[in-house]
């Protein structure tokens, strides 16, 4: 079978000047995680590059192994597995962003390669948004929950002034959101001005910058004149790996470092969350517990399995240790962590009598 031509991650469907948009997903994100092994130990890494000429000649750079430029660009994002590191431990998916290409309907056209779905973005009462702001949208709302370093192209954008504008848009746009966002990317900026450090310093220190980004650095190019290039984007993909790393670790401790399978059912989650309501924001714990019971429905086990233990003497360690030790498992869903698979019901657990079992957690 020949290889899928289509790399879009997704795409907008809308007639001008109507109320009407649709977003299409083309699976694109299952089908390059396929090529990843063992999906539930792997913990892949996402860059966001945004750009036009130079982030194409960097992404040709930093990922020699991936033929960048037969694919279109794209007004979202393509979506890319580096090739060299599919198979470790944190595998590197790269997006990559034009903000003035065209979008183009891809309905119908993918179904010879992959299924599609297709979702209807409730726009709200106001006045209905361009392409171009619901791609914003869509980058703020949905990419950021996703993406752990976002490296923008300062010359490709129109100067440092335009891209420190375009990230306190997309700072405005999560700051509307209902949730607050468990994790926050890493920005880069690579630029040719030896202003725009200054610039988008004024930029970061905003609270809605830091409230959305966890750090700032910029990459003078104009420091990397009188290197070859392959050398100088060698230097650039040292930064993105470094600020990676830093924001992986980070996530470590807040146990937000998502597998592979965790990653795409989240995502999945999150784009019908955000054609639902794109400013609502997207609530990563509430999706992890839906279809399960909430505390108010475990209040009668819990009450019928401590006077069960009152009734046998067991102390009241034993107890918080077993209660605690049910409580923990119920967190994760089917087939998460140690779980391997098995479903236990809390309320059986906590109703099965004065016999203890305790649970391997």
């Amino acid at each position: 079978m020949a290889l899928c031509p289509h790399t879009p991650w997704l795409d907008l469907y809308g007639l001008r000047d109507s109320r009407e948009w649709s977003i299409t997903y083309g699976q694109r994100l299952h089908i390059v995680l396929r090529d990843v092994s063992f999906p539930a130990t792997k913990f892949p890494t996402v860059f966001f590059f945004v750009g036009k000429k130079r982030k194409v000649s960097a992404l040709q750079d930093i990922f020699p192994n991936n033929n960048i430029t037969r694919r279109k660009a794209h007004g979202i994002a393509s979506l890319h597995l580096d090739t060299a590191t599919a198979g470790s431990r944190y595998p590197l998916l790269f997006a990559d962003c034009n903000p003035d290409a065209e979008f183009v309907n891809q309905i119908g056209k993918w179904d010879g390669c992959h299924e599609s779905v297709r979702y209807r973005v409730n726009v709200g009462d106001g006045a209905p948004p361009t392409s171009k702001e619901l791609a914003d949208m869509i980058h703020a709302q949905l990419f950021l929950d996703f993406v752990d370093v976002v490296c923008l192209f300062a010359d490709d954008l129109g100067g440092h002034e335009r891209v420190a504008d375009r990230l306190m848009r997309w700072a405005q746009c999560r700051q509307s959101a209902q949730c607050v966002p468990l994790h926050k990317p890493s920005v880069i900026v690579v630029a040719s001005s030896s202003q725009a450090r200054q610039a988008l310093s004024q930029a970061e220190n905003t609270s809605g910058f830091r409230d959305t980004f966890a750090s700032l650095a910029v990459v003078n190019t104009a420091d990397c004149a009188n290197l070859a290039v392959p050398v100088a984007q060698t230097s650039l993909r040292g930064i993105l790996l470094h600020e990676a790393s830093k924001i992986r670790e980070h996530r470590l401790e807040l146990q937000t470092l998502y597998n592979a399978k965790h990653l795409t059912a989240f995502f999945m989650n999150a784009l019908k969350n955000f054609a639902t309501g794109p400013v609502g924001g997207f609530d990563f714990i509430d999706a992890s517990r839906r279809g399960r019971r909430g505390p108010h429905e475990l209040v009668p086990h819990m009450r019928h399995f401590l006077s069960l233990a009152e009734r046998e003497e067991i102390s009241e360690a034993s107890v918080a240790s077993f209660i605690a030790s049910a409580l923990l498992m119920d967190c994760y869903p089917a087939g998460m962590h140690c779980t391997h698979g098995m479903r236990l019901d809390l309320s059986f657990v906590l109703t099965a009598g004065s016999v203890f079992t305790r649970l391997d957690v």
